[in-house]
């Protein structure tokens, strides 16, 4: 009698460990394939025991799919949203608002969607959920021969296959002990891991955070729709009326952790009602081990109509306390990357320590989120950390949590068809979760973009590197820390600056150089701008992946525009995250730059900016030069040649520095003649030798400025006529 092992039931404690691994396989060695925890687990069986394991192919269409489907569709998407945002801006305040200011608006504001949004929205929608299909359809079929072949493998050595994803191309299911070496020299797979199990990790809250801002001005969710990876939902609950559901889980609630999830999102009861109520469809997948909560991801992304803006994850998948970056952490940010997606996962119920955490919070691109207690109160100042929240940082010293949330004494659905407190990082997440939805209500679908807007808008809070609350404080400005991540969810702030996000794309930077984006602005004491990108996972369906390119390395930056001054920098060469703020009232440029060369497999990098109100993307200073000869002049003097520089760009020229070539120069060249503002002209007049003999000679001026940590030139020449 065959004995079926889960890794969890033999080992207690056992988590992955792998390292970044090619689609070639990781290493021409058959025994670098298979996961050390497998192999450990493998020799110390009977061999005929069955062990759980994920299977990873070598081939990995999905990304490429992704990647060439997605710059087709972007043309269409970035049109659309444009519209949607230049139609939200028309109802919000001209100028800058303080920060007193923007709290008493946002309690204030009462204003109805703009009518021009609303088609504009859907459209929006439908077009984001025809591009997801066209990615899974393609990417399915490409996998396809793949799965057969595996089935295959298995069912020659023993085993058999229960469970295939696409965009993650693997497959899971259960394997003799002593066949998984076999297994491993097929050419077909890349690496053999442990299916590692998942467990659960579990009124005022909605108010609390501000979501009202959007409510009153009716963004409660619209046409955009909301994915729960849990026990199941429980669909003929009233807080669900009128809801469409589209599940693999059937219509109940084997545990009751999916129906609280769902509701914290969702609900539409007067009462306890959820973040984004008004939304459309909730895409429901059970979630469990390693292969079934990818298998249920592989459904949400692929096998449903709707297609959901955010997938809330509230399992763990093991403490991340032995590995940095493990293999449901790459899967989760294969997802988000390859469908556009954001998941809003709980960070654990570990309590105070370093790095206490739960697999794939570690993951690059999804939003982990830390446990609130806000003690039912609507009133913030008293809100603190709960003292069962996992802490960060990552083992290798990334920054996670992202966000904090409320999830202490949540009152949410239940499966029997009443109501429930919970308490946890588990009903956190969707709180976040239900904040991503309202965006796309707002118009900023974009999942980094969406990600960038709820971290600027944060309330920062620093623990004091203490397990008590007593003297945690608040932060005014930008600040990360183990418990609070970025800091509190404030969707009063998230609701005024929906839109002050900027998309852009840096291509490779050439060998040796370095691109950058410019933005100008206005910023007042404690106000923030952050940047955020993804880590580049080739999705491999419902298995781990194994094509993981390296992280670009961006950087953000604010400089005082009048004076050239750096304000504040983010650098970090590990997270994919970069937040700055102010001290004071300031006109500031913000720039985004890039740090070392792009993976050779990554030929652009997509980013999105948060910014206050009113920042525009900026060209920098661009000089136009001039000259102006003054008099007739004699072969054999000394004689003026003035040079007009005009300033034709948007940002004030620093430092600015004037050559003259063409004629030696009596008297200092180059010369500074200081800072050029926009639309300014400043001359300066050379003396120069002319020659002996009569000759027209070619001069030239090149312009030179210092600025905002880069080099801006300017060059013109003209003919000089001597004699």
């Amino acid at each position: 009698m065959s004995l079926l092992v889960r890794s969890a039931a033999v080992v207690s404690g056992i988590f992955l460990s792998l390292g970044s691994f090619a689609a070639a396989g990781g290493g021409s060695a058959w025994d670098e394939k298979i996961d050390p925890e497998l192999a450990r687990l493998a020799s110390a069986l009977h061999p005929k025991a069955h062990v759980a394991i994920v299977a990873i192919l070598k081939a990995q269409p999905g990304s490429p799919i992704a990647q060439e489907v997605g710059e087709r569709y972007e043309p269409a998407l970035r049109e659309v949203s444009q519209r949607i945002r230049l139609a939200v801006r028309l109802s919000l305040p001209a100028g800058g608002l303080t920060p007193d200011q923007e709290r008493v608006f946002a309690r204030r504001l009462r204003l109805e969607p703009p009518q021009a949004a609303l088609p504009l929205l859907q459209e929006l929608d439908t077009l984001r959920d025809e591009m997801i299909a066209v990615i899974s359809v393609r990417t399915q079929n490409a996998v396809r021969p793949d799965h057969d072949r595996a089935r295959n493998a298995f069912r020659r050595h023993g085993g058999t296959v229960r469970a295939t994803t696409a965009v993650l191309n693997a497959a899971a299911g259960t394997l003799p002990a002593g066949a998984i070496e076999a297994l491993a020299r097929d050419d077909s797979f890349a690496y053999l891991a442990l299916d590692r199990p998942g467990y659960p990790e579990l009124n005022i809250s909605a108010p609390s955070l501000g979501a009202p801002s959007f409510w009153n001005n009716g963004y409660t969710g619209g046409t955009f729709d909301c994915g729960v990876l849990d026990t199941g939902v429980q669909q003929n609950h009233p807080a669900f009326a009128g809801h469409r559901f589209e599940s693999n889980a059937g219509t109940t609630d084997s545990n009751g952790h999916g129906t609280a999830m769902a509701g914290i999102m969702a609900s539409v009861d007067a009462t306890n009602r959820g973040i984004a109520w008004g939304l459309d469809t909730i895409c429901v997948a059970i979630a469990g081990s390693d292969s079934t909560s990818m298998s249920g991801m592989h459904y949400l992304m692929t096998g449903t109509v709707e297609r959901p803006e955010n997938v809330n994850y509230s399992f763990g998948n093991g403490t991340a306390n032995t590995v940095d970056y493990g293999n449901i952490d790459r899967f989760f940010d294969g997802v988000c990357d390859t469908f556009s997606v954001m998941v809003s996962k709980s960070t654990g119920n570990g309590g105070w320590g370093t790095t206490t955490i739960t697999h794939p919070a570690p993951a690059y691109n999804l939003l982990a989120n830390a446990n609130m207690n806000d003690f039912n109160t609507l009133d913030r100042t008293d809100d603190r950390i709960n003292s069962s929240s996992s802490r960060g940082p990552t083992l290798g010293g990334r920054k996670k949590p992202d966000i904090a949330a409320p999830g202490t004494n949540i009152v949410c659905p239940n499966r029997t068809g009443g109501f429930s407190a919970v308490t946890g990082t588990s009903p956190a997440a969707p709180h976040t979760g239900g904040s991503i939805i309202l965006l796309n209500n707002r118009g900023t679908i974009d999942p980094i973009a969406c990600k960038a807007v709820l971290l600027n808008n944060t309330d920062a809070i620093n623990d004091n590197n203490t397990s008590t609350t007593a003297d945690d404080f608040w932060v005014n400005g930008s600040h990360w820390n183990k418990s609070y991540g970025w800091g509190y969810l404030n969707l009063a702030r998230a609701f005024l600056h929906a839109t002050d996000v900027f998309v852009r794309t840096f291509q490779a930077p050439p060998p040796g150089g370095r691109r950058f984006l410019l933005l100008k602005g206005a910023m007042f004491a404690g106000e923030k701008a952050t940047v955020v990108w993804n880590r580049h996972v080739a999705y491999n369906g419902a298995a781990y992946p194994t094509i993981v390119e390296d992280l670009s390395n961006l950087d953000l930056g604010a400089w005082r525009e009048s004076g050239n001054l750096l304000l504040a920098q983010s650098t970090s060469a590990i997270d994919n995250v970069e937040q700055i703020s102010v001290s004071a009232t300031e006109g500031v440029v913000l720039k985004v730059w890039t740090v070392g060369p792009f993976d050779p497999q990554v030929p652009s990098e997509r980013f999105a900016v948060a910014t206050e109100e009113n920042f525009v993307e900026a060209a920098g200073p661009v000089f136009q030069v001039g000259f102006q000869f003054i008099g007739d002049y004699a072969p054999g003097s000394i004689a003026p040649v003035q040079v007009d520089v005009k300033n034709i760009g948007d940002l004030m020229g620093h430092g600015v520095e004037v050559s003259f070539g063409g004629l030696a120069v009596v008297g200092p060249n180059p010369v500074n003649v200081g800072t050029l503002a926009p639309g300014q002209t400043k001359s300066h007049i050379f003396f120069v030798q002319t020659p002996s003999n009569s000759a027209e000679i070619l001069v030239s001026s090149s312009v030179s400025s210092s600025s905002y940590g880069e080099s801006f030139t300017g060059f013109g020449s003209t003919g000089m006529i001597i004699g």
